[in-house]
């Protein structure tokens, strides 16, 4: 017998949503609230996932947990996976010395101004690493390089967390995009030109709150210029390569070119009034134990080894590549769905050359280049493991929950007793259903595959633009990825609040909702006033 998911267990709208949250408010409560480990209130979540599965759902016990290690392994497969070796990368520039002479370089070209320094690793060099890694390394990388700045490191991770929203949706070379494209069938490039408009015009808000955090509106005046000059350099290239060649390459293509622009523009531009961290007046103190020679020979070999990086994971886990569709074995369960009245499949594709293969490979190639020798190799190795191991048991967990709340049914338990809103109403929740299933797993893909048909269904009913809801579902679950666990668990690895995400989580949550508010209504605007751009 197939399960059915219930659309209504209760037949009642009230309870129906107050039961389909709670796994997602018990996780809240854990993880904020109480401060716990991401990795324990994961767990937590998933014990109160299955009691309201079986109870209220009518879902088979053995069922769930068989979805339950799928969804494990699937998050240690294409989360843990990626973000470890992502580590054993940052680990090993850190213990050849590379990494200090990379920080010297950028902290004495970056000036001392703690605004431009928030802009410019903060938001550019930030989104970088989301187009190739993603899942919260780039908080990894990006923290400490501002706490070596002289950042507090809570604020470190805040500024890093929260400016790694708006590039989630094109992260991992766009498989987001890729996923909401494949599971509406909706052509790719005009999906990934329609997620692109509303996060273009978005994208500005996370740099305003980065320079915002740490220096007030008086820091947003001072060095309005370099704001404007970097977020058009970003947002330009960003969309035309979003919208006239693909998801593929967004966040990469303009992350270095506003790098670039904004380096060149810092040559001609200087803000009158300068804002230093107390803790770091001058820079040129950074590093003074290297010689001119070391520093240069340190950032070349750094730029030399993210370039191998680049190419190596761009060649491997593009849809170019036969490595990214590989399948040793499919493994899942199957559910027939009353929102979409036919049967889904519920699985997890465990292919050898995932992109944590990818990263590791890229490791491997670039330990010459940085001038690793065993001994760097196996430190690099045990102080990722010492940081991460929360992480892993993090995506254990966390996503073996998000299979088991999916399989039930609970997103479309939401999904189905929120169509009834009216047009606007529903305009306004339709961001926030993509925000809900990434804050839960962690992944934009996930919640594009788990609510792109129904928000292209609702679309139809309510006689929206085509592509209004389907792109406001993934730019909303950028919007939840600071407040994600599998994601915090990664982005905190390199910091003193390792296993202690909660604190990061409660500060990053009012601002995702800000986020995510705002792009509700730039959806509601475009509906009222621009449709056709939609169509």
């Amino acid at each position: 017998m197939v399960y059915i998911q219930y659309l209504y267990p209760l037949s009642n709208v009230s309870l129906d949503i107050i039961f389909a949250m709670t796994p997602i408010i018990v996780l809240f409560i854990f993880l904020m609230v109480l401060k716990m480990s991401a990795w324990k209130a994961a767990l937590i979540a998933g014990i109160a996932t299955v009691i309201l599965g079986v109870g209220i759902w009518h879902a088979d016990l053995i069922n769930l947990g068989y979805e339950f290690i799928t969804g494990a392994f699937d998050g240690e497969l294409y989360v843990a996976w990626i973000v470890l070796w992502g580590l054993v990368f940052f680990n090993t520039l850190v213990y050849t010395g590379n990494f200090e002479a990379f920080k010297v370089w950028v902290a004495r070209n970056a000036t001392d101004d703690v605004r431009i320094q928030a802009f410019l690793i903060g938001w550019t060099f930030n989104a970088l690493w989301e187009g190739l890694v993603g899942f919260g390394f780039p908080w990894a990388i990006v923290a400490p390089i501002l706490v070596a700045l002289g950042y507090d490191e809570s604020k470190a991770l805040k500024v890093a967390a929260l400016a790694n929203t708006t590039p989630t949706n094109y992260g991992g070379l766009g498989t987001p995009i890729l996923i909401l494209a494949e599971v509406t069938g909706l052509p790719l490039l005009a999906v990934s030109a329609a997620a692109a408009k509303f996060l273009t015009i978005l994208s500005i808000a996370p740099i305003l709150t980065v320079i915002y955090l740490v220096d007030g509106f008086r820091g947003i005046r001072d060095i309005f210029p370099l704001i404007i000059v970097g977020y058009i350099s970003f947002a330009i290239p960003f969309y035309l390569v979003a919208a006239y060649v693909g998801p593929f390459l967004p966040d990469i293509v303009a992350s270095l070119v506003s790098f670039g622009v904004n380096m060149i523009f810092l040559r001609y531009w200087r803000p009158k009034r300068i804002v230093r961290l107390t803790t770091n007046n001058n820079l040129n103190s950074i590093g003074r134990n290297l010689t001119k020679e070391e520093i240069d020979r340190g950032v070349l070999r750094t730029w030399i080894a993210f370039f191998v990086m680049i190419v190596i994971v761009t060649a491997w886990t593009g849809p170019w590549s036969p490595l990214a569709t590989y399948k040793l074995f499919v493994i899942g369960l199957k559910a027939y769905s009353q929102l979409y009245h036919k049967i889904e499949t519920y699985y997890m594709i465990f292919n050898l050359f995932a992109p944590g293969t990818a990263i590791m490979v890229s490791w491997l190639a670039t330990l010459p280049i940085l001038g690793a020798d065993l001994s760097t190799i196996v430190k690099s190795l045990k102080t990722t493991i010492r940081q991460y191991w929360g992480g892993i048991l993090t995506a254990f967990f966390a996503v073996g929950m998000a299979f088991d709340f999916n399989y039930i049914g609970m997103p479309y338990t939401l999904a189905a007793n929120t169509r009834f809103l009216g047009a606007i109403a529903f305009l306004f929740i339709s961001p926030f259903l993509g925000w809900l299933g990434c804050a839960l797993t962690g992944s934009d893909t996930v919640s594009n595959t788990l609510f792109g048909v129904f928000q292209l269904a609702v679309a139809s009913i309510l006689h929206f633009p085509t592509y209004l809801t389907v792109a406001l579902n993934s730019a909303g679950a950028a919007t939840g990825k600071p407040v994600s666990p599998t994601t915090l668990a990664a982005g905190v690895s390199t910091s003193s609040y390792a296993r202690r995400e909660g604190i990061i989580a409660r500060a990053n949550l009012p601002w995702t909702i800000v986020f995510c508010t705002i792009l509700a209504i730039i959806g509601i605007l475009m509906y009222l006033f621009a449709p056709y751009l939609f169509a």
